[in-house]
């Protein structure tokens, strides 16, 4: 079993193979082959992943989501600011909020005949 290894020139796919492991089953990330739950979804974060985020939101919690993603990709963890914003919404870390009418909806003036206000 040990006579050829991934380093050693051989296929990933063949040491698969000969260890019985399906590719659906195995995750290749960060130059690291580690085995995945066939329940997790291919664009789900590992829990090892997950709690980085944690530790990062409870360190500094005035981050968002996006300066969160932006961060440990720095340090070689691998995530978009849209798997992030899921972690943190679905650890209760993460409030929702609205967005302030916009100012051009609300008018100015008020015209009292046809053509009174120039464009």
């Amino acid at each position: 079993m040990a006579e050829a290894l991934p380093g050693d020139g051989v296929s990933i796919g063949v040491v698969l193979k000969r260890l019985g492991v399906s590719r659906s089953a195995f995750s290749y990330r960060q130059g690291q082959a580690e085995m995945v739950d066939s329940k997790t979804p291919p664009h789900g974060l590992l829990h090892r992943e997950e709690e980085k985020i944690a530790a990062l939101k409870s360190r500094e919690p005035h981050l968002s989501y996006r300066q969160i993603s932006e961060l440990l990709c720095k340090d070689n963890v691998w995530m978009s600011p849209s798997s992030c914003y899921r972690t943190l919404k679905s650890q209760a870390w993460w409030e929702e909020w609205s967005l302030r009418e916009a100012p051009w909806k609300t008018p100015r003036y008020e015209p009292f005949h046809f053509n009174e206000i120039g464009v």
